[in-house]
C-alpha cells in the first residue's frame, strides 16, 4: 500500500469510515423527522381535545336552555335534541355527539354528527355526565360524549 502512489488505497481504507458517517446521520436525520411528526401530531391532538371541550360544554349549555343547575331535564327531551349546528364554527373539522344512560339502565339517547371517518389524521375527545329525569321520576345518569376529529 505504501507504494500506491493514486492514492486508490487510501479512498478504499475510508469507505468502512464514510459508510459509519452517512449511517449516523440518516438515523439522525430520521429521528429527528420522527420526533418533529410526533410533536405535531401531539399538538394536533391536543387542541382537537381542547375543541371538543369546548363543543361538550356548548352542548350542555344548549341541553339545559338557560334553566338553573338544579332543573333536571327529562330523557324525553333529549332524544329530540338538535345539536347538528354546533360544529358550525369547527373549520373543516368533523364531530360527533351522543348521549347515553348509565344508569338506572344501559340506553342510547341521542347522536348527532357531520361527516365521516375516512381518511382521519387525529382525534380528540370529552367526556361529560349530567343528570336527567326519566318517565317514571328517577333520575338517570347520562353520558354526553364528543368526538372531533380532523381529515386529509
Amino acid at each position: 500500500m505504501r507504494s500506491d502512489i493514486d492514492a486508490v488505497a487510501g479512498f478504499f481504507e475510508d469507505l468502512p469510515v464514510l459508510i459509519y458517517v452517512l449511517s449516523g446521520t440518516l438515523v439522525l436525520a430520521s429521528s429527528a423527522t420522527w420526533a418533529a411528526q410526533f410533536v405535531s401530531e401531539s399538538r394536533d391532538t391536543r387542541s382537537l381535545g381542547h375543541l371538543a371541550e369546548s363543543l361538550a360544554d356548548k352542548a350542555l349549555a344548549e341541553i339545559r336552555n338557560g334553566q338553573p343547575d338544579w332543573h333536571l331535564p327529562t330523557v324525553r327531551s333529549l332524544e329530540g335534541l338538535n345539536l347538528s349546528h354546533l360544529g358550525d364554527d369547527l373549520q373543516g373539522r368533523k364531530f360527533a355527539i351522543s348521549i347515553t344512560m348509565r344508569h338506572p339502565t344501559e340506553d342510547f339517547v341521542f347522536s348527532a354528527g357531520m361527516g365521516d371517518l375516512n381518511d382521519t389524521i387525529s382525534t380528540g375527545f370529552c367526556s361529560r355526565f349530567l343528570n336527567a329525569l326519566t318517565d317514571d321520576g328517577l333520575v338517570a345518569i347520562l353520558e354526553l360524549r364528543v368526538i372531533v376529529w380532523h381529515t386529509r
